[in-house]
């Protein structure tokens, strides 16, 4: 399923509050249609913060050993990553709004948008800018010298993103399970 139809599924299964029956079946609350929406949605998230791992990892393999041509391409291609990532995370939000997720999963839908809206300014801050040919990536050699800060940067702000991600599969019902190598 692509991922624009992953998320224009959720205006169809949008979930408005719960009464004050709460405990009214609270697990029949969630339907088993609108828990696969997200989760489908929060995969495809997954797989995009995965991708953007994956390009920091090679950016940083023999950093200081590799040659200029290769630092310089490795972080172009880290810069794409950053890139489909931050459109991923604009196309997401809306669908993570506490007015259209459970009751019993809105708190977890705040945290979960307050760390999209902070890794969407480290993709800029650590990615797009910090690594931008016209900066910090301009040269193989101050690449080599800022680009383990950008990538430390970015990947604590990715292990933020999976617990609060982690911690809204967890709300409604759901795991992400770890995805095989």
């Amino acid at each position: 399923m692509s991922r624009a139809a992953v998320f224009a599924m959720v205006t169809v299964f949008a979930v408005g509050p719960l009464g004050t029956a709460e405990a009214q079946a609270e697990r029949a609350a969630v339907p088993d249609s609108l828990r696969v929406v997200y989760r489908d949605t929060l995969l495809v998230l997954r797989d995009s913060t995965a991708s953007v791992r994956g390009a920091a990892n090679r950016f940083s393999r023999d950093l200081q050993f590799a040659g200029a041509r290769t630092v310089l391409n490795r972080a172009r291609r880290l810069g794409t990553a950053c890139s489909n990532l931050h459109a991923t995370l604009v196309d997401a939000r809306d669908m993570f709004q506490p007015s259209r997720v459970p009751a019993r999963a809105r708190e977890e839908a705040m945290t979960l948008l307050r760390r999209i809206r902070e890794l969407r300014n480290a993709l800029e801050t650590h990615c797009t800018n910090g690594l931008a040919a016209t900066g910090a990536g301009e040269t193989a050699d101050s690449l080599r010298s800022w680009g383990p800060h950008h990538t430390s940067r970015l990947e604590r702000h990715l292990l933020a993103y999976d617990d609060a991600a982690a911690g809204l599969a967890q709300a409604m019902d759901f795991k992400l399970e770890p995805r095989l190598p």
